[in-house]
C-alpha cells in the first residue's frame, strides 16, 4: 500500500494532509481459484488479502472480530454501535478466478441488530457489488435493508440497547445471489458496502462462500502447436507443444 499527500498552496501559505495506505496495487494474479470457503479462521489470510475502507477515518469500521463467528470464533464485523447516520464503510475481497464456473452462487451469513426503537430508525443499508476490472467499476448485485430474515432484509436480530455480539448460530441468516456466466471471469472481486442508519448497532458477516460446478477447458492440438522429434524414431521421442491461455 502507498500513502497519498495533498498539498494546497495560496497567498496565505500552504497546508497538507496525508492519507496512509490510500492506494493499493493489487497483484496481477487471483488469490483464489475455483470454489471458495472463507470463515475468517485464518487471520493471516485476512490481513494479507482483504481490504477495508474507512472513508470518514473514524473509530467505526470493518475489522476482523475474534469474539464471534457462525462456524468458528472469527468473523468480519462492523462496529456501528453509537455511530452517526450515513457513515459509509466498505471491505473488498481478494480476486477470484471463476473462469470455468457454472451454476455459481455467492453466499454469506449475516448477524445484525439495531439500536432503534421505531421502524423509521431501521434504515441501515448493506450493498454487495462485483467487479471484473480490478475495482475500476462496480456492478450492484444485492441490496439489503430493513428488518426480518428475507434475503433482502438486513437487521435479523431486532433491537439491542447495548453493544450487539451474536452468541448463537440461530442469530445468523444466510444470504445469496447468483453468479451469472458473464461473471465467470478470471479476475473477479466482491465489495460489501455498509451505510449506517439513524440508530445502528453492530453487523457481522461470516462464511463467505462460492459454490457451483467447476469445469475444464479442452485444448485441441494442431500441426502448428505440436512438434515431435526425432521423427522418425524407433525407440523414444519428445513431444513439445504450446498451450494458448
Amino acid at each position: 500500500d502507498y500513502p497519498v499527500t495533498l498539498t494546497v498552496i495560496n497567498a496565505a501559505g500552504s497546508d497538507s494532509i496525508t492519507k496512509t495506505s490510500y492506494i493499493h496495487v493489487a497483484p496481477n494474479f487471483s488469490q483464489y481459484h475455483g470454489l471458495a470457503v472463507e470463515n475468517f479462521e485464518g487471520s493471516s489470510s485476512y490481513y494479507w488479502n482483504w481490504f477495508t475502507f474507512n472513508y470518514d477515518n473514524n473509530p467505526h469500521s470493518w475489522q476482523l472480530s475474534n469474539a464471534t463467528g457462525y462456524s468458528g470464533n472469527h468473523s468480519f464485523a462492523m462496529n456501528a454501535f453509537g455511530n452517526y447516520a450515513n457513515d459509509v464503510d466498505a471491505f473488498i475481497t481478494p480476486k477470484f478466478d471463476l473462469t470455468y464456473l457454472t451454476g455459481g452462487q455467492f453466499t454469506f451469513k449475516v448477524a445484525a441488530a439495531t439500536a432503534g426503537l421505531t421502524a423509521t430508525d431501521v434504515n441501515d443499508v448493506l450493498k454487495v457489488y462485483t467487479s471484473i476490472d480490478c475495482g475500476a467499476t462496480w456492478s450492484l448485485k444485492l441490496t439489503m435493508s430493513g428488518s426480518g430474515t428475507a434475503v433482502t432484509n438486513l437487521i435479523n436480530n431486532g433491537n439491542y440497547s447495548s453493544y450487539f455480539v451474536p452468541t448463537s448460530s440461530s442469530q445468523w441468516t444466510q444470504h445469496q445471489f447468483t453468479i451469472p456466466v458473464s461473471l465467470a471471469h478470471d479476475n473477479i472481486k466482491f465489495k460489501f458496502e455498509y451505510t449506517t442508519g439513524n440508530a445502528s448497532n453492530n453487523i457481522y458477516i461470516d462464511d463467505i462462500n462460492i459454490t457451483g460446478t467447476m469445469g475444464v477447458n479442452e485444448n485441441s492440438f494442431d500441426a502448428n502447436s505440436v512438434n515431435i522429434f526425432p521423427n522418425p524414431t524407433n525407440q523414444s521421442a519428445t513431444i513439445a507443444y504450446h498451450l494458448d491461455k
